[in-house]
């Protein structure tokens, strides 16, 4: 049976997304999450953390979807080692490539990016403390 992360006390494979004992430690305080909206969100990270370790323990294999979420759970779980296996996440690549006859510099004129401008994508769920933005961003401002 396959569960997501801790979300259950059962299961042979957890899918794991997050490592809320690793989240809490190393990037909560900079999240800076307020008020009631900020105090729900450390409780259920919290719950989360109390029980990952009984779930890790129990379960037979752990799948992750990168090595860094991998090295993050061995780090903070070392009783985990050798059961985690990372399955990527697909990317249907020829979906993302650009048909051959897209024009760079007018989709960006159209949606009013100057000849010389940066413009940055950065995709994630939340949690931008653990994606690096903030990384990013003071790169880009060196």
């Amino acid at each position: 049976m396959q569960i997501v992360e801790s979300n259950l006390f059962f299961g042979d494979v957890s899918y794991a997304h997050f490592c809320h004992r690793a989240y809490l430690r190393d990037h909560w305080k900079k999240a800076g999450a307020k008020g009631l909206r900020g105090w729900l969100r450390w409780l259920d990270h919290r719950l989360h953390a109390l029980v990952e370790p009984w779930t890790y323990r129990r379960v037979k294999r752990i799948v992750v979807p990168s090595q860094g979420l991998k090295r993050e759970l061995e780090e903070t779980y070392p009783f985990a080692r050798g059961k985690i296996t990372v399955i990527y996440n697909p990317v249907d690549v020829e979906r993302m490539r650009l048909p051959a006859e897209f024009d760079r510099e007018a989709f960006r004129a159209e949606h009013g990016v100057k000849p010389g401008e940066m413009v940055l994508v950065f995709v994630a769920l939340g949690h931008f403390e653990c994606k690096r933005l903030p990384l990013v961003l003071e790169a880009l401002m060196a």
